[in-house]
């Protein structure tokens, strides 16, 4: 067996909130280069839509097998052994991977019904189908290589090993940048530099997740495609696939319901989509990735004590770094959009929509991220009807909202952001109360693990509005008021002895001492 990363649980998750900042930063790279080619207009839109379509409709699927087949095989290895566990794996894998490859060949022979399903209102326009068809041809190869790649790091997640997401956190959108910055360079901006730039992130990303996997890969049995533990693996995944299927119907939605509205709006949902799951992918993805095996354990050892200490945990420092930075993301949310993507073809018209679809989602972001963090501790549990009741009402929820703020109000791309930003919140807190009652945890102590960094982040609100009345906060002004809210809310929450905070800083000061005096 190879050695995994011999990291704890705090190191594990500076490591991956490190390497995704190098990822965060090559990724907005990528996407000034594109809005300073293509801006807000016809191929953006088309590109957003092939991208959209295997993702959205694959990940119903593939995203529903991976976040339950890391709780499954642990329950299955702690009660049956490592022998049952191999097998079992070696079988699902090579079952998957059958089925992937069918999909994937099937969106790149016949995209048309796929366009018709997701983004209807593109057949009014030849213009957009044309290039939705040609670029869904790469994007279908993306999604091939990242679903391979997700479906190795599930196996090396298992053993704690976090080797495969830091290094394709470093490695692959840095190579999606090169390939974007050389082709637009040498042969000019086109549809066909969008899609080569796409498709060698996605290989890179498969490249080092399968590399890494190969020492432990050694173990898996020759099962054959059907046995077992498949039948009994699809008896769990089926209500988790019907779950998967609503909460994807979020995005859906919007992205149907955009398909109808003028030119720019969806470009615009993805840009602030790329801004608003920053706090996201940074910081709230590593903590749920390295406490997922732990709380799969505690569940499948009925340890219900330790699983609410990691769970509460979690929470506590979801909300701790998340919470900023979504207030950041509202209250300066058109500076921000202007500094990073408005240049080129990215016009103030383009900036202004973005901002304003970037401001209703970050409201709702820090109870997107938690809903992750509850979904991962009913799957731990082997419950997937919880989660499945609360996305069929989620779903009926955001696509009334949807249709309320962003058509019969009329404020498009906008109003698509509140409904989803509403229904993430209801979502969340469903759950919240739903694991509350069953563990007899009081709501109080909920509440009074969060109150300090909420606190915080209100003076850090008033702060930044202040300085917004009084001073100037764009361009290198902008960058300054970040830095002084920043030391705003740190400052707040050391004055209300915040100890998430006040630990993690001891522990950082440590580190660096320690390697002061080697």
């Amino acid at each position: 067996m190879a050695k995994k990363l011999n990291l704890s649980r705090k190191e594990s998750v500076l490591a991956l909130s490190i390497s995704t900042m190098w990822s965060k930063v090559f990724g907005f790279l990528r996407e000034m280069l594109t809005a300073y080619y293509f801006g807000a207009g016809v191929i953006k839109d088309a590109f957003n839509v092939s991208q959209a379509i295997p993702t959205r409709i694959g990940t119903a699927f593939f995203g529903a097998i991976n976040s339950s087949l890391l709780p499954y095989l642990i329950h299955l290895r702690n009660q049956e052994g490592e022998d049952a566990f191999w097998k079992a794996y070696a079988s699902i894998y090579r079952w998957l991977v059958t089925i992937l490859v069918v999909f994937v060949a099937l969106m790149m022979i016949v995209p048309q019904p796929f366009i018709a399903l997701l983004a209807p209102g593109f057949y009014k326009d030849p213009q957009r189908l044309s290039l939705t068809m040609y670029f869904i041809r790469f994007t279908a190869l993306v999604f091939l290589f990242q679903v391979l790649s997700s479906m190795q790091i599930s196996l090396l997640q298992i053993f704690e090993n976090f080797l495969p997401q830091i290094g394709i956190n470093i490695f692959a959108s840095a190579a999606g940048v090169l390939v974007l910055a050389l082709a637009g360079f040498l042969h000019g901006a086109n549809a066909t530099t969008l899609s080569l730039s796409a498709l060698t992130t996605g290989f890179v990303t498969f490249a080092i997740a399968y590399y890494l996997a190969i020492p432990y890969k050694a173990h898996m049995k020759g099962e054959g495609l059907w046995n077992s533990y498949v039948s009994d693996y699809l008896r769990f995944l089926l209500p988790v696939l019907a779950g998967q299927v609503v909460v994807i119907s979020f995005t859906l939605v919007d992205q149907l319901m955009a398909s109808f509205l003028p030119v720019g709006n969806i470009s615009a949902l993805n840009y602030a989509a790329l801004l608003y799951n920053l706090p996201i992918t940074l910081f709230s993805t590593p903590i749920i990735s390295v406490l997922y095996p732990g709380i799969s354990s505690s569940s499948a050892n009925q340890d219900w004590k330790s699983q609410a200490e990691q769970v509460s945990r979690g929470t506590q420092l979801i909300w701790l770094i998340v919470l900023p930075c979504c207030i950041g993301l509202a209250v300066l949310a058109l500076p921000i959009v202007k500094i990073v993507y408005m240049r080129g073809a990215f016009d103030l018209a383009a900036a202004t929509l973005t901002a304003s679809a970037l401001l209703y989602y970050a409201i709702g972001v820090p109870f997107s991220a938690l809903q992750s963090l509850l979904n991962t501790v009913f799957l731990s549990e082997k419950d997937n009807i919880t989660p499945l009741k609360r996305d069929i009402v989620g779903i009926l929820l955001n696509a009334s909202l949807n249709y309320l703020f962003g058509i019969h109000l009329k404020m498009y791309a906008a109003g698509f952001a509140l409904g989803t930003a509403i229904s993430w919140t209801i979502l969340c807190l469903w759950l919240y109360s739903s694991w509350m009652r069953r563990h007899h945890i009081s709501l109080i102590y909920i509440i009074g693990k969060l109150w300090k960094s909420t606190v915080s982040g209100l003076i850090m609100m008033a702060v930044i509005l202040l300085w917004q009345h009084f001073m100037p906060y764009e361009g290198l002004h902008l960058i300054l008021l970040i830095v002084v809210a920043a030391l705003v809310y740190f400052g707040s929450l050391f004055a209300l002895h915040e100890e998430n905070a006040i630990s993690t800083t001891k522990q950082a000061l440590n580190k660096i001492k320690q390697y002061i005096n080697h």
